[in-house]
């Protein structure tokens, strides 16, 4: 995919708010303390697992297309949706409420999704943004150095690739044949722990990985002093800018520096392992490292 997905983002953000995770956890205290209540009916069909109704998280990274998409969607698929993915414990009245078309529910959802989106994305999704890139640019180099396998296998540990199937680690045994479709892979920057998987409408599979480096470790927000104080303010800031893949130059720019010391700060970080340097062209580009 081009671009993050914001209502996938939406939804795994919400899951987040409800599990324990070392890694979110500052970010998930922050979040539960402004988030408004009218934010509850969206929170109210997303478990700490992620696993809601699928009308949820249509593809697209714009709220308003998003949303109307969402509200759009056919009474056949919302009584099925909600019924192979809302286990029986967590059917509430709400549930039901949308089920039967109810226009208040489905007011109240659309006010949720856009205050969870306006608290839990908005000021974040610059980063989002770039931790996607930079995934992408990441897996890119991967498959121009070594190929399809050393993509695919990346992704999530112990993920074996033999020609034509690829198999995951996984609790129990699930089988997914495509027919001929193909599969999308789309990196996330909130999604912890095994990939998650929708089948999309052209009947081809969307396969949602975490990306190698999580929204806390993009955003500044967790304090980037911390990196200045260890590595350096001039390559602490050069690290910082690594998650959105900028060239030399861009990463000069953006630093306030030389091209000559951008270079150098970069080639210091890449010996340390936190960044790599990949050819573009005439340039070159340098992304995180997972």
């Amino acid at each position: 995919c081009g671009q993050p997905a914001l209502m996938v983002e939406l939804v795994l953000a919400a899951a987040v708010l409800q599990r324990h995770d070392a890694l979110f956890e500052r970010w998930r205290r922050k979040a539960r303390t402004t988030l408004p209540r009218a934010a509850g009916p969206l929170l109210e069909l997303i478990p700490a697992s992620a696993r809601c109704p699928l009308f949820l998280d249509p593809m697209g990274g714009n709220l308003d297309e998003c949303l109307d998409t969402v509200m759009s969607t056919p009474q056949p698929t919302v009584d099925l949706e909600m019924t192979e993915r809302v286990p029986p414990s967590r059917v509430t009245p709400f549930s039901r409420m949308l089920r039967n078309r109810d226009r208040e529910a489905w007011a109240a959802l659309a006010k949720g999704i856009r205050t969870a989106h306006q608290v839990l994305l908005a000021g974040q999704w610059p980063w989002v943004q770039a931790g996607y890139r930079a995934e992408i640019g990441l897996r890119a180099g991967l498959f121009v150095a070594q190929g399809v396998r050393a993509v695919l296998t990346s992704i999530y540990p112990g993920t074996v690739w033999n020609g034509s199937m690829l198999q995951l680690p996984a609790e129990r045994e699930r089988r997914r044949v495509l027919g001929g479709h193909g599969v999308t892979l789309m990196p996330s920057v909130m999604l912890r722990g095994q990939p998650m998987f929708k089948r999309l409408p052209d009947g081809s599979l969307l396969m949602v990985y975490s990306a190698a480096t999580p929204l806390p470790l993009l955003s500044r927000d967790l304090g980037s002093g911390s990196l200045a104080g260890l590595l350096g303010t001039t390559r602490a800031a050069v690290l910082e800018l690594a998650a959105a893949a900028p060239t030399t130059t861009e990463l000069a720019r953006q630093a306030g520096v030389s091209i000559s010391s951008a270079s150098a700060q970069a080639k210091a970080l890449r010996q340390c392992g936190l960044i790599a340097t990949t050819r573009d062209g005439q340039a070159v580009r340098h992304t995180l490292t997972r």
